[in-house]
This record gives C-alpha cells, sequence and structure tokens, in this order.
C-alpha cells in the first residue's frame, strides 16, 4: 500500500565466481516504466574469500 525506491530482489541458481552487470527495471500498474544505473556484482561461493574470487575473476579474464 506505500510506495518505495527502495527494493530486494534474490536471485537464485548463478553460476559462481563470475561478473555480472545488473540494471534494475520497473514498470507499475499504470505502465511507467523506470531504469537504475548498471552496477557490478562478482557472485562467489561461499567458502571463497573476496581476494580469491577477484584473482579467479582477473584470471579467467586476462588468461592468467
Amino acid at each position: 500500500t506505500r510506495l518505495t525506491t527502495e527494493h530486494i530482489v534474490i536471485i537464485s541458481d548463478l553460476p559462481t565466481s563470475r561478473v555480472f552487470s545488473i540494471q534494475p527495471l520497473s514498470r507499475d500498474s499504470a505502465k511507467n516504466e523506470g531504469q537504475g544505473e548498471t552496477q557490478t556484482a562478482i557472485i562467489g561461493r561461499s567458502s571463497d574469500s573476496a581476494i580469491t574470487i577477484v584473482f579467479n575473476t582477473l584470471k579467467s579474464i586476462f588468461g592468467l
């Protein structure tokens, strides 16, 4: 009943240790459309540290 600009979306079953570009898009019941800024996210396994995720991502990008 109350409109807001803050939302949380949970996306499951994404491949881990990859870089994703995410841009929120929305449409209300009156067909008004809006879009947010594109952001980048790295999805890691719960057992990986942040540095391991970044290293493995750079390794796959640059073929090290």
